[in-house]
C-alpha cells in the first residue's frame, strides 16, 4: 500500500513538473543569450564585427535589463528615401520583435542617415535616457560614422548608452533619496530654529506714543502735497527668437504600434 501511494505521489509531481515546463515554454521571453540583436541588412559588417557586436548588445541586456539592438539597411529595406520612413521602420522594428522598453540603432547607408529610437512606455526609461542624454549618444555615434567607421559607430552606440543609462542613477536609489530628504529636513528644522531664536532675542516691546509733541519743534513745521501727473505710455515690441537648430529630434509620442518612443537622427 505504501509503494503505491509513494509510486502516486511521484506520478503527480512528475505531472506537475511536466506542466510548469509547459507553462514557461508558452510565457513570452524578453530576451536569451541566443537573441540576434544585430541585423545587418546592409551587410556592413563583417561576420567577426557582428558577432562581437551581438556579444556586447548581450553583455549591456544582462547587466542593465534593458534589450539594445542594431539594424542597417537601404532604402528598400526601409522602403523609401525619406528619414521619417526610416525612423518608422526602426519603431515598427522595436513594437514588433523586442518585449518592453528598449533602445536601439538604424544605419541607412544609401541615405547616410543614422537615427537612434528609445522605445520608453515605462518611467524609468524616460528618466535614465532623456533628451539631453539621447543628444550625447547620437554625437558619440557621428563622430565615428562621419569618418567612415561604421563598426566603430555601431560600439560608440552600445557604450555611450550604458554611460548615459547608469549616469547619475547609482545615488538616485529610494534609500539613498529618502537619506537626503531625512537630511534636508534636519537641516531646514536647524535653520528654522536658529533664525527664530535670534529674532526673539532681538525683540524689544516699544512704548506706544500717545502724541507727536516729542518729535515737533514748535514754528518749524510745514505740510506740503505731492502728486505725480501721468501723461503718456510707450509700448516696446521685442521679436520672439526663432529656434533655427532642428537637431533631427523628435518628441515624446506613439507609434503606430501604440507604444511610446523618442530618439533623434541626423545625416552623416
Amino acid at each position: 500500500m505504501k509503494t503505491i501511494i509513494r509510486y502516486s505521489r511521484g506520478l503527480i509531481l512528475m505531472l506537475i513538473c511536466l506542466m510548469t515546463a509547459a507553462f514557461l515554454n508558452t510565457v513570452p521571453v524578453r530576451a536569451s543569450s541566443g537573441e540576434e540583436w544585430v541585423q545587418d541588412y546592409y551587410g556592413l559588417f563583417s561576420d567577426e564585427e557582428r558577432q562581437s557586436l551581438n556579444n556586447e548588445c548581450q553583455e549591456f541586456y544582462e547587466k542593465n535589463g534593458l534589450p539594445v539592438f542594431i539594424l542597417t539597411a537601404d532604402n528598400s529595406t526601409v522602403g523609401d528615401s525619406a528619414d521619417s520612413t526610416t525612423v518608422a521602420f526602426i519603431e515598427d522594428y522595436a513594437d514588433r520583435n523586442i518585449e518592453g522598453d528598449c533602445a536601439g540603432l538604424i544605419i541607412n547607408m544609401e541615405t547616410r542617415y543614422l537615427y537612434l529610437d528609445i522605445k520608453c512606455d515605462t518611467e524609468e526609461t524616460r528618466n535614465r535616457l532623456t533628451d539631453q542624454k539621447q543628444k550625447r549618444i547620437e554625437d558619440a555615434i557621428y563622430d565615428h560614422l562621419s569618418d567612415s567607421d561604421w563598426y566603430g559607430g555601431a560600439r560608440a552606440f552600445i557604450r555611450q548608452t550604458d554611460t548615459e543609462y547608469n549616469l547619475g542613477n547609482s545615488d538616485n536609489s529610494p534609500v539613498n533619496r529618502a537619506l537626503v530628504t531625512g537630511i534636508c529636513a534636519v537641516l531646514a528644522a536647524l535653520c528654522t530654529g536658529i533664525i527664530y531664536s535670534f529674532r526673539v532675542a532681538a525683540h524689544h516691546e516699544k512704548k506706544i506714543a500717545l502724541s507727536a509733541d516729542p518729535y515737533v519743534v514748535g514754528g518749524t513745521i510745514r505740510l506740503t502735497k505731492k502728486t505725480d501727473q501721468f501723461v503718456r505710455t510707450y509700448v516696446t515690441r521685442v521679436a520672439r527668437p526663432k529656434d533655427n537648430d532642428s537637431g533631427g529630434h523628435t518628441s515624446t509620442h506613439t507609434s503606430s504600434g501604440g507604444h511610446t518612443h523618442s530618439g533623434g537622427g541626423s545625416h552623416f
